[in-house]
């Protein structure tokens, strides 16, 4: 799973808890999601003569998730919205800052939400700690209409997810991509475990055991079996023929379920 993805989610599920009254503890700046992050800010965008001015929100997570409590947000919920009419698929395009689609952060009252997105700049390359990003999340929609709450069957996009997983991994098996089958089966294993978040990269990614064990196994096998990215990733590939047509289309499949996967196994707590 992609950083800025992770992140996402980990504001997301830790923000749900901490609104519900839950010790997070410091999640900020100790979660992992945040280990390359010099600063994580919360912008305000007021219209202005050329475009808008920011204005500083909160400086921190910490802050941010006080101010929604004080203004008596009920919930936190994600969303991915697919880029119309794409001329590269979103999939090819998803190892690269704000590439893939948008990834929105909405934050829920009994009326009305508000709707922020993230911008990830590296603002000090340089850095000896590495963290060389500074990540604005800014409210690109204020007491806008609530999004309607779905209701997703989480056994069935995790059996979905296996099977496109199971195809997946056996196509590259075929033409002995053995490390791309092993991220494949990783995620199988995730799915079918009880160990969850264990064997991942972001083993913090959300709040223990604030999910069912079907979320946890769909955001398990999302981390571990993720391929998109730019050179030398799953996306850097071709094939002769109809084999290439399958890579394409499996990849596809892949990359939406993906995000359908997250986005319902991070939304079904509040």
């Amino acid at each position: 799973m992609i950083g800025t993805l992770a992140q996402l989610v980990t504001l997301a599920s830790y923000g749900n808890a901490f609104l519900r009254g839950h010790n997070v503890g410091a999640f900020y700046p100790t979660n992992s999601t945040f280990q390359f992050c010099n600063t994580v800010e919360f912008l305000v965008l007021n219209p202005a003569k050329s475009g808008f001015a920011e204005e500083m929100l909160a400086d921190s997570p910490i802050k941010w998730l006080e101010f929604l409590k004080n203004k008596n947000c009920v919930r936190l919920k994600i969303a991915h919205v697919p880029t119309p009419n794409p001329e590269t698929p979103d999939h090819q395009l998803a190892g690269f800052i704000g590439g893939g689609g948008r990834w929105i952060l909405e934050s829920v009252y009994k009326i009305d939400s508000d709707f922020w997105e993230a911008r990830w700049q590296g603002n000090n390359p340089n850095a000896p700690d590495k963290k060389i990003w500074r990540v604005s999340y800014g409210a690109i929609a204020r007491n806008t209409k609530r999004t309607p709450d779905q209701t997703n069957d989480l056994k069935i996009i995790k059996r979905q997810l296996g099977q496109t997983l199971d195809q997946i991994c056996q196509f590259a098996r075929k033409h002995k991509l053995d490390n791309f089958a092993g991220c494949f089966q990783g995620g199988i294993d995730c799915l079918a475990g009880g160990q969850t978040l264990e064997k991942a990269y972001h083993k913090d990614l959300v709040p223990s055991g604030w999910y069912s064990i079907e979320a946890e196994q769909i955001l398990a096998a999302v981390s571990t079996a993720w391929v998109f990215g730019g050179m030398g990733s799953w996306n850097d590939l071709g094939f002769d023929g109809d084999d290439n047509n399958i890579y394409a289309n499996l990849s596809a499949q892949l990359y939406r379920q993906f995000n359908e996967g997250v986005v319902a196994a991070v939304n079904s707590k509040p």
